[in-house]
């Protein structure tokens, strides 16, 4: 599994489940009822993702480490977005 990656679990009172999220990926998002199912599922979802982009030949993201500046970034649920996917925020 695809464990040097930031991984963040939130609540989204919107969806009334937890929501794993990973600082590498912004644009996956896992929502479920449980944290720790939160955690599994944005996890394997991610190392799902490093798979199909090493067989694409495409970089993959650096992982955030220790000493980083932040590893906070922003999460607004939209009312129009689909379960188990949430799109990175325009800048």
């Amino acid at each position: 599994m695809s464990t040097h990656y930031a991984y963040h679990i939130l609540w989204s009172a919107e969806y009334n489940e937890y929501v794993g999220l990973c600082a590498g990926f912004q644009s996956l998002s896992w929502l479920v009822r449980g944290p720790d199912r939160a955690l599994a599922g944005i996890r394997r979802i991610v190392h799902d993702s490093i798979k199909d982009m090493r067989a694409a030949g495409e970089s993959l993201p650096e992982p955030v480490d220790d000493r980083a500046e932040s590893l906070w970034y922003e999460y607004r649920p939209k009312s129009t977005v689909r379960p188990y996917f949430v799109p990175p925020r325009k800048a």
